[in-house]
């Protein structure tokens, strides 16, 4: 032990000592009311970062009068959601590598991959790992979505094989994809896995903003099951209003019998199997017959401050097909007060099945900066829990918090 150690210190503090470095330590305290019980919170967020590495820490305290909740540390799997990320540079370098949560990971166009998290339950967070590369012309993404265990695998090739006909018009991009959920069931006798293949081009018309212009398309196929394909458009239209840096896009579907669009979503950790009842999402594509859809979507800066992205998506002739996304984050009003909000709902019809808890994913989020390193907010969370017959309920936390963070 002391020999590991030794050398953990001998290639870490020249490292230290040659690059510039700096980070924050954060902390939270508050309440939280989680499945109808109280607990008192404490919370630590420390971050780091030295030249092109960086690393932070997320770690949780739930405690009652009886001690810290027993079900934060039954298992050594759990002691992995203390790690919120590491990393090896940014994702504009080169090379960039991020070894923990996967936060709204899309793949290509969105027609195969689209919003996934790693994330969806919040007692039990794999530790997943994200790698780019890139050169000229040629790049490569890959994921995979828990280190520690073979779930959910994928990489995207992409390629500009031509150089710029005309200043006006940018590099035409192809790309080449594959994803795979090894193990739906969590168990290697049943071969239950599902891959999907896929290509996607991109041309952009016109570049720069406003007027620029961007077509592209989609195929894809689920091995086995069927395929899809999607066209659309997409438009810089500068500032409006009170938004600037507006983009939209509009899509087209064009989708076989037995295939999904987004098969692999927000939600895909919660449906790609459901231990109550036995059934997986892919048994839902037998089901599935031809049909066409639209994707829109909206992204911008609101009032200057506030990134926007919101999005829908729905299937024609099906009923509860639509799926929603909306993210604000941060909203500044005045000097001192902060809204936040994000929302993911699926098989949506009307406006009112967006208060059915088994269908949304939302996260709302006010706070209030009482000076320079201090902040109180209230936080309300809807997320997913695993029963003890293994399926996933979704449950609710309510937290006031005060939170606090200082640079060095």
């Amino acid at each position: 032990m002391m020999r590991r150690m030794t050398w953990q210190a001998l290639i870490w503090l020249p490292l230290l000592a040659t690059s510039a470095w700096s980070g924050t330590v954060g902390g939270e305290a508050g309440a939280a009311f989680l499945g109808g019980d109280l607990f008192w919170v404490i919370r630590f967020t420390p971050e780091l970062d030295v030249g092109r590495f960086g690393a932070g820490l997320d770690v949780e305290l739930l405690m009652q009068r009886e001690g810290l909740r027993d079900d934060d540390w039954a298992s050594s799997h759990q002691w992995v959601r203390l790690i919120r990320y590491v990393r090896w540079g940014v994702a504009s370098d080169p090379v960039h590598l991020r070894l923990g949560a996967l936060n709204a990971l899309t793949v290509g166009r969105g027609l195969m991959v689209s919003r996934y998290t790693n994330w969806y339950d919040e007692d039990y967070r794999r530790l997943g790992v994200h790698a780019c590369a890139r050169a000229r012309r040629v790049g490569l993404d890959a994921f995979s979505s828990s280190v520690g265990r073979q779930e959910i695998l994928g990489a995207r090739l992409w390629i500009e094989p031509f150089s710029r006909p005309a200043v006006a018009l940018g590099p035409w991009r192809f790309g080449f994809s594959v994803v795979a959920d090894d193990d739906p069931d969590a168990d290697r006798r049943t071969g239950d896995g599902v891959t999907i293949v896929g290509f996607d081009s991109e041309f952009p018309l016109v570049q720069g903003s406003p007027a620029g212009c961007l077509l592209y398309g989609e195929a894809a196929s689920i091995l086995r099951y069927g395929t899809g394909g999607a066209a659309g458009i997409g438009i810089d239209l500068g500032t409006m209003a009170m938004f600037s840096g507006l983009q939209c896009r509009l899509e087209r579907r064009f989708l076989g019998a037995r295939f999904l669009p987004a098969y692999m979503d927000a939600f895909y950790g919660v449906a790609r199997f459901d231990p109550a009842t036995g059934l997986r999402k892919r048994d839902l594509l037998d089901a599935t017959g031809a049909h066409g859809g639209w994707y829109a979507e909206l992204q911008g800066t609101l009032a200057g401050t506030a990134s926007l992205v919101a999005g829908f998506s729905r299937r024609n002739g099906s009923t509860g097909s639509g799926a929603f996304h909306v993210d604000v984050a941060p909203l500044a009003v005045g000097q001192r007060v902060q809204l936040r909000a994000s929302l993911d709902a699926t098989g949506i019809e009307t406006l009112s099945d967006l208060t059915e808890s088994g269908k949304t994913l939302i996260e709302l989020w006010a706070g209030y900066r009482l000076n320079g390193w201090a902040s109180c907010y209230l936080r309300f969370l809807r997320t997913f829990e695993k029963a003890d017959d293994g399926a996933y309920r979704p449950v609710d936390v309510i937290s006031p918090r005060l939170t606090a963070s200082l640079a060095f």
